[in-house]
């Protein structure tokens, strides 16, 4: 029970330090592919199966506030990798798609990161990625319905 105790702070804080290297990795190669944040890529990705999505949906998936999607999402139409519209419906909802250019930044930010993605995952094993993708989606599961207390 003392060894699980003294390995969460351990694990949490290596968390934290891949997630660091991961999000500087990351912003080299978006920037490349003409996004100004990961989070904008999260976004692309989102709607890369052609889908359009209301921006309460987005914000959702890619666990991004309201407030800030809406921003996001206007700077990504004003540099053409978005397109938006009014839903049919409810003139109040905005539907946001992908353009050829939001999918040819998908296209550059994959075959950049494809080395960096190689070299972080160096030595593990097919079945070990498959389960490092399971626990990390477990992972995000429980970040994402458990809330911080505020300080």
């Amino acid at each position: 029970m003392n060894n699980e105790r003294r390995c969460c702070p351990e694990l949490l804080v290596e968390l934290f330090r891949v997630s660091n290297l991961l999000d500087r990795s990351g912003r080299a190669i978006t920037s490349a592919a003409g996004l100004s944040s990961v989070h904008q890529w999260y976004i692309l990705e989102e709607l890369a199966d052609g889908r359009a999505r209301p921006l309460k949906e987005l914000g959702a998936h890619t666990q991004v506030t309201k407030q800030n999607m809406s921003s996001m999402i206007e700077r990504l139409r004003q540099a053409g990798f978005v397109a938006c519209r009014d839903c049919g419906a409810d003139r109040r909802k905005r539907l946001v798609s992908i353009t050829p250019q939001g999918l040819a930044a998908l296209e550059h930010i994959a075959s950049q990161g494809a080395a960096s993605h190689e070299a972080a995952l160096k030595g593990f094993t097919a079945e070990e990625r498959a389960r490092l993708h399971e626990d990390l989606r477990r992972i995000a599961a429980n970040l994402t319905t458990h809330t911080t207390p505020s300080p």
